[in-house]
């Protein structure tokens, strides 16, 4: 490979190890976030935990846009309300589905904060699973 174009991939490179990096840290904070609005929902206004799943996803969700787009992709142009909508059409159907998950784990008796956890890893990792084996099925 050439000098020049060496250069080239390690940029590349780089950029796209830091933009992951980015992205991670933005959703650890957004999820953060989430969790520590719906505990507080919960715990200390007496909410049930499906309103403070809600709630929390909400703010989690906008927390994580707002970082994605300003600070790990930096965006400047493009409409950010056909941005935001999108955003949260994938994002309110995520919250739906959390918010029915842990009402249905807790009509089986889990606690709250279990109840989430095992909702956000089964509703996160179920399309990422089924897109492969959906796929391979046309």
């Amino acid at each position: 490979m050439a000098g020049g174009s060496a250069r080239g991939y390690n940029r590349f490179v780089n950029r796209t190890v830091a933009l992951v990096g980015q992205h991670q840290f933005s959703s650890l904070v957004a999820t953060a976030l989430d969790y520590a609005v719906m505990i507080a929902c919960v715990s200390l206004f007496g909410l049930t935990p499906v309103w403070g799943t809600v709630l929390g996803a909400l703010c989690g969700a906008v927390t994580n846009f707002t970082l994605g787009r300003r600070w790990v992709f930096a965006a400047q142009g493009g409409s950010v309300v056909g941005q935001a909508l999108r955003y949260a059409l994938v994002s309110g159907v995520s919250l739906l589905a959390n918010a029915g998950a842990v009402w249905l784990l807790g009509r089986f008796g889990l606690y709250y904060i279990p109840a989430r956890v095992l909702a956000s890893i089964v509703v996160d990792a179920g399309p990422a699973a089924a897109g492969p084996a959906l796929r391979a099925a046309r």
